[in-house]
């Protein structure tokens, strides 16, 4: 909390959850995501900037259409939600009110083979930036690979 020249903290409770494990902040929302407390699926969580939840994605048992598996990134598009699933190697789409879209494999969408999907960035053109990393074919190195999302 910023008041004049102080800065203070305050404890925000906007979601309890013991497992989360990514925080992404877009200019309307503050999303989570991590494993859900009484379910253990994982889970996304979009809230308000005053911490009130509006949503939650995924939250299905392993197998299920939006089941999740570790997702590392979350970005919010003009026409609705862009999640990364590093643990399975896709992107998930949905629409602003929530409704799931559909999936695409990374192989399907970068011709990449099992990279980490791990980070995003939302231009100001409204292309995201999608950050993997992945071993080369002769296993010399592994690189760290940015490809442009668009049309979302």
């Amino acid at each position: 909390v910023f008041d004049g020249n102080k800065a203070s903290k305050e404890a925000w409770p906007a979601i309890s959850q013991d497992r989360l494990n990514t925080v992404c902040l877009s200019e309307n929302h503050i999303i989570l995501a991590g494993a859900d407390a009484d379910t253990e699926n994982e889970a996304i969580w979009i809230l308000d900037t005053e911490g009130n939840q509006q949503m939650e994605l995924g939250n299905q048992e392993y197998g299920g259409e939006q089941s999740l598996g570790s997702i590392t990134n979350v970005q919010e598009t003009e026409n609705g939600f862009i999640g990364l699933d590093g643990n399975m190697r896709n992107l998930l789409f949905w629409k602003s009110d929530g409704s799931f879209l559909g999936s695409a494999e990374d192989s399907e969408l970068f011709g990449t083979n099992y990279p980490w999907i791990s980070t995003a960035a939302r231009l100001s053109d409204g292309t995201v930036l999608v950050g993997m990393t992945e071993d080369r074919a002769d296993n010399s190195a592994t690189e760290f690979i940015v490809y442009r999302v668009s049309g979302f």
